[in-house]
Parts: C-alpha cells; structure tokens; sequence
C-alpha cells in the first residue's frame, strides 16, 4: 500500500475547494457562477455542520442523539471517501451533497429563528439564484457545454447514416474534446437506435431499414488508422 501526505493533501483540498467552497470544479459537473449548491449556501453549510455537531456531542436524550449522530455520521463517511478519492470532483462524491442539504437547512433554519427579518433576505437570494440558474442553464450553458455531451458529433452521425445511397460508415473516435472509441460507437448506436439483433447479427433490419451486416456499415476508428482502413 503506497501512502502519500503530499496526496492526501491534495484530496483533501480537491474536497474543501469543490464541494464546500464550490470553487470551479469540471465544466459539466457544475455551472462555475452558481457551484452545486448556489454560493449563497456556503456560509449556512458551515453555520449548519459546526453548531450541528457541537448540539449532537451536547444532547442528552440518547434517542435524539442516535437520530443526529445517522446524518452526521453520513456526512463523516462521505468526506472519508472524498480524502481517499484520487483529487476528487464533485461527479465522483456527489452523494456528499445528500447530508450537506441538509445540514444547509438546518443553518438556514437557525440563522432564521435568530434574526426574523433574515428570512425574507434568505428567500429573494435563492429565488434570484433559481432564476439566473434556469436563464443560464438553457441558454449560454446549454451552447458552451454542447462538445461535452457531443451534440455536433452526434447530429452529424445521424445525418450521416440517414444518406442511404452509402453502405458503409466511417466513424472517427475524435469527439472534439477527446479521442474515445469506445464511446463514439455507444453514441452512434444510441443516435441510429441500433436494433439489439441486427447488433447481434441475428438481423439485418434496424430501425425499420435493411442494412448490411454492422460490422459492416459501421466502423469506428482513430484519425491515424482512418487513411489506413479507406484504401
């Protein structure tokens, strides 16, 4: 077993910088101007986990305790597999978030009952948040992440394979923003609804059209074998 403090730093920060200050995580894992949780949710996640804690170690009715000590325990768990996740992101522990909701809520709920006149300050700032989130999630977000999720790839596959005066298509593992395969053939089958016979040679109709056999009309290949296999 190799062990590392100089890595377990480095997990421990790609934890602390993701998922409780919401810093810039991947692209598609999370909108950079709002975070997983909207921003304005950060000082209420830390009231929330510490006076939390500090009430479940204070608690004298053992029934409540073991009540309190299940979330927290939950949220303990979870940051132990975000140290031990290789640089974590937030894809890779998002079931972090189920404990941290809630502990959010819970620091809402508190500050709140402290300062009465908070809560309607609290409400304007999550439904501004909601409101910039949608406006930018199905308009400028939707046109910047589209290499991500491979919509030009996949538009150009399906139109592609609707041209029925070719036999055979040649498909590149370019996807712009990596060379994957593997992936290109799992698109291209999702695109052209590829019949799980005619995949499995049991058929030669898909989607309602007589094709060659797949492995004959579909091939998937890297750029560099793309000269190759066309001669």
């Amino acid at each position: 077993m190799n062990f590392s403090f100089a890595q377990l730093g480095k997990n421990a920060w790609a934890l602390f910088s993701h998922v409780f200050l919401q810093l810039p995580d991947i692209f598609f894992n999370s909108i950079p101007a709002f975070g997983p949780l909207y921003h304005v949710s950060i000082p209420f996640v830390f009231v929330g986990i510490i006076v939390f804690t500090i009430q479940l170690f204070r608690e004298k009715n053992i029934e409540k305790q073991t009540q309190m000590l299940a979330l927290w325990g939950f949220l303990v768990t979870r940051i132990w597999v975000g140290l031990i996740t290789y640089e974590v992101n937030i894809n890779r522990v998002n079931i972090i978030f189920y404990p941290i909701i809630l502990l959010c809520a819970y620091g809402i709920g508190l500050a709140v009952r402290k300062w009465k006149k908070l809560w309607p300050v609290v409400a304007a700032a999550y439904g501004i948040s909601s409101i910039l989130f949608f406006g930018t999630y199905f308009t400028t977000y939707a046109e910047e992440s589209r290499e991500y999720y491979n919509k030009d790839f996949m538009e150009a596959v399906a139109e592609a394979d609707s041209l029925e005066e070719y036999e055979s298509l040649y498909i590149t593992g370019n996807l712009g923003w990596q060379f994957n395969r593997d992936a290109t053939e799992i698109l291209t089958q999702y695109v052209c609804k590829i019949d799980a016979q005619y995949y499995q040679g049991k058929s030669n109709v898909s989607n309602g059209r007589e094709l060659p056999a797949y492995a004959d009309r579909y091939h998937y290949i890297y750029p560099e074998q793309q000269a190759a296999e066309l001669v």
